[in-house]
């Protein structure tokens, strides 16, 4: 039977990623399947704009390999219980929702390093998920990283860490795709409400998930989507994740609009239930 699933949305611009991502297992047709991976793992869960300075571009993991998925895992549950001081120095922003109503919006950040073999981390690298420049948030969370104690032994490899702001309060920046924090906006929603649950429904990488899964995009002023990521969970098949994006891109919306009633660019995020059966 076709999987089932519910979708409800939201108009945030910043939501929190709260585990250690691992790129899914597969088959990939490389010399180097961690690196083929993890290029694809990045496409669907790291905005683009964050590849280079993170390292997840072909020529920077030619000169670094990311970690295996089985180092990764290892490592997670260390560094779970070490991202706080890392969280406390990135901000969290003073967002309204669609009524104007307050709402807290962590600001979300990505930091990328390698694990020495003494369980010292090097070559730390923190990019907060936002269009104005944090350079003191973002040295302040990378010092806090250098400082943590990971299991010894390690076997090199970069991987990637996502932190939730939980630090200083501040203005939400007024970017392009940040109208929705202004308090007095319309949210989009899609032209024909069924176009997602025909086109997930029907394609066969995802009718067998079983899962909850919150993606992020931008809906632009013309009602098409961008800049499409996975924000949980982290750990999402990279079929499934190409399928959901897929269907996400293809559909069309209505755009949102700002106070004056004319159409802007705002960010979504749509949590979506599937269930097979």
């Amino acid at each position: 039977m076709l999987a089932r699933f519910a979708a409800a949305l939201a108009a945030l611009a910043l939501i929190s990623c709260a585990q250690t991502p691992v790129p899914p297992t597969g088959s990939d047709a490389s010399d180097d399947p961690d690196l083929e991976r993890t290029l694809r793992w990045a496409r669907y869960f790291v905005d683009a704009g964050l590849h280079g300075p993170l390292g997840l571009t072909r020529e920077a993991l030619d000169a670094t390999s990311p970690a295996s998925p089985a180092e990764i895992r290892r490592l997670r549950p260390v560094i779970a219980s070490q991202k706080g001081a890392a969280e406390a120095c990135l901000p969290v922003f003073n967002a309204r929702t669609e009524r104007g109503e307050p709402a807290r919006a962590p600001g979300v950040a990505w930091a990328a390093l390698t694990v020495s073999a003494d369980g010292r981390p090097r070559d730390v690298v923190v990019r907060l998920d936002s269009s104005v420049p944090h350079p003191e948030a973002e040295r302040c969370a990378a010092e806090a990283i250098s400082r943590w104690s990971l299991p010894t032994g390690a076997r090199g490899g970069r991987l990637w860490v996502p932190l939730t702001g939980r630090g200083p309060e501040e203005e939400p920046p007024k970017t392009e795709a940040t109208d929705a924090f202004g308090g007095a906006f319309t949210r989009p929603r899609p032209a024909y409400p069924k176009c997602l649950p025909d086109l997930m429904g029907a394609d066969p990488r995802i009718r067998w998930l079983v899962a909850d899964v919150v993606v992020k995009f931008a809906v632009g002023s013309d009602g098409t989507a961008s800049r499409i990521r996975i924000v949980s969970p982290e750990d999402l098949p990279l079929q499934a994740a190409a399928a959901i994006a897929g269907a996400v891109a293809s559909c069309e919306y209505v755009p949102g609009t700002d106070r004056e009633g004319k159409p802007v660019k705002i960010w979504m995020v749509l949590p979506l239930r599937f269930r097979s059966g």
